[in-house]
């Protein structure tokens, strides 16, 4: 299958549930689900589709791993890999987020050897749950924190589009949970 058809049916079943999927509902933040328009693949047949052709392979590998990496491009840019998953052999769904912390990257300068060390990482600014609705935005900024020694974290209502955009001129890095 042509996986450029299969990431957009994807992308169009999260903004679209099928309400049949058994995996419960799944929100875009900001947008106004039309289910009138509704034509998209059912998501548990597309992310299952996905998760063969993007991990399927390299299962065996990621035995004992926790973290799992992602250095996306071009459409792959666009996909959740944590909403990716398998059916259970009984029932329901396993996705990927239940087995491993998913993160991001495009420079993979991050896994060559001595560049860690002249990352100043206390020159982060982490923002986290200002509206309240993410339950563990909380903790991953105030997890970063202890890591990082960051002194600019800003949770829950200190966490201002305001506070933002000073960061943004102040800081090298800027996180958003």
């Amino acid at each position: 299958e042509d996986i450029n058809i299969l990431i957009n049916q994807f992308i169009s079943a999260l903004s679209l549930p099928d309400s049949s999927s058994n995996t419960g509902s799944l929100k875009v933040r900001a947008e106004f689900a039309d289910k009138k328009k509704n034509s998209a693949a059912p998501f548990r047949q597309v992310s299952e589709k996905l998760y063969k052709i993007l991990i399927g392979d390299i299962q065996p590998y990621l035995k004992g791993k926790n973290k799992l990496c992602i250095v996306p491009s071009g459409k792959l840019s666009n996909i959740p890999f944590q909403c990716l998953g398998k059916a259970k052999p009984d029932v329901g769904f396993d996705f990927v987020i239940e087995h491993f912390s998913v993160f991001y990257t495009n420079k993979m300068d991050l896994f060559r050897g001595g560049g860690a060390a002249d990352r100043n990482l206390s020159d982060m600014a982490a923002f986290g749950n200002p509206d309240k609705s993410l339950e563990y935005a909380k903790k991953e900024v105030l997890d970063i924190q202890k890591v990082s020694g960051s002194k600019s974290i800003f949770i829950e209502s200190a966490a201002t589009e305001e506070q933002a955009k000073q960061s943004l001129m102040k800081n090298k890095y800027i996180h958003f949970a």
